[in-house]
């Protein structure tokens, strides 16, 4: 298992034996009050993922813990931390 940390999230990686990758978001309701919040966090994650899907590497188990402040973000600033942890952990296809 890797774990690494952005500003708004951490992300917890482990490989499994599935073929394909999983992602699951974590958002707690006792850092993140409102579910319309935590739900725009998830949607927008799961969009910024999808786009990205072609190029990530097979075989993994994303766990993206997020922290507080993480729905004051904007779509392009997440998109570049999400980018960013990626590549640091060589999860990018070459």
């Amino acid at each position: 298992k890797l774990m690494g940390s952005e500003d708004h999230f951490h992300i917890r990686i482990s490989k499994n034996n599935v073929g394909k990758n999983r992602f699951i978001f974590i958002i707690s309701g006792k850092i993140i009050k409102k579910a319309v919040s935590r739900n725009k966090i998830r949607r927008r994650a799961r969009e910024i993922l999808r786009k990205k899907m072609k190029d990530i590497k097979k075989g993994n188990d994303l766990t993206f813990i997020f922290k507080k402040g993480a729905e004051e973000q904007s779509y392009e600033a997440l998109e570049r931390e999400i980018s960013a942890i990626l590549e640091e952990r060589q999860l990018i296809k070459k």
